[in-house]
C-alpha cells in the first residue's frame, strides 16, 4: 500500500506491506532506505518479496524531496535545509522514532547512499541502535565515498 506522511516537515511517499505503523504490535519491521535517486517505487518488487518471504511488515521510505511534484518543491524552495544531508538524516529518524512503535524491533536495509544514512543514524542515536536487530548494507557507498567527486566536496 502507498502511504503519504509528513516526515520532518516534508510530504513523503512510503510503500508498506503488513502494518509497520501499528502501535499495538511488537513484531519486527523491515525498513528500506534507498540510494539516489531516493524514489521508493524502484524498490517495490524487492519489498514485496521480503514481505512474502518473511511475513514481517515492510516499509520503504524515499528521500526528502525526491519524487515530490514540482509545485510542492517550489513551495519548499525556502526550506532547503530539509533536503541536505542533515535534513535527510532527520527525515529518516522521524520515521523510525515517531511513526514506528518503539516496541518494534528493526531490520534496516540501506542501498548505496542509504547505507551511509543508516550507519550515521545508528552512530548518532543509541536508542535506535538498541531496537535494531539487523543491518544490511547493499552496494555500500561507504567503501569509496571519499574518492567520489561529491565525497571530496
Amino acid at each position: 500500500m502507498d502511504v503519504y506522511e509528513t516526515l520532518n516537515n516534508v510530504p513523503t511517499q512510503l510503500i508498506a506491506w503488513g502494518d509497520p505503523f501499528a502501535n499495538n504490535s511488537d513484531s519486527d519491521v523491515i525498513v528500506i532506505i534507498p540510494g539516489c535517486p531516493g524514489i521508493p517505487e524502484f524498490y517495490r518488487e524487492f519489498g514485496a518479496e521480503l514481505y512474502e518471504n518473511t511475513k514481517l511488515s515492510v516499509c520503504i521510505v524515499g528521500h526528502a524531496g525526491h519524487g515530490l511534484p514540482s509545485k510542492q518543491l517550489m513551495y519548499m524552495e525556502n526550506k532547503k535545509h530539509l533536503f541536505n544531508v542533515r535534513g535527510q538524516l532527520c527525515h529518516k529518524l522521524d520515521l523510525l522514532t515517531n511513526f514506528i512503535s518503539h516496541r518494534r524491533k528493526l531490520h534496516l536495509i540501506g542501498h548505496s547512499s542509504g547505507s551511509w544514512l543508516l550507519v550515521e543514524l545508528l552512530d548518532r542515536n543509541k536508542q535506535l541502535t538498541k531496537r535494531t536487530v539487523s543491518v544490511n548494507l547493499l552496494f555500500p557507498t561507504l567503501q569509496k565515498i571519499a574518492e567520489t567527486r561529491n565525497g571530496k566536496l
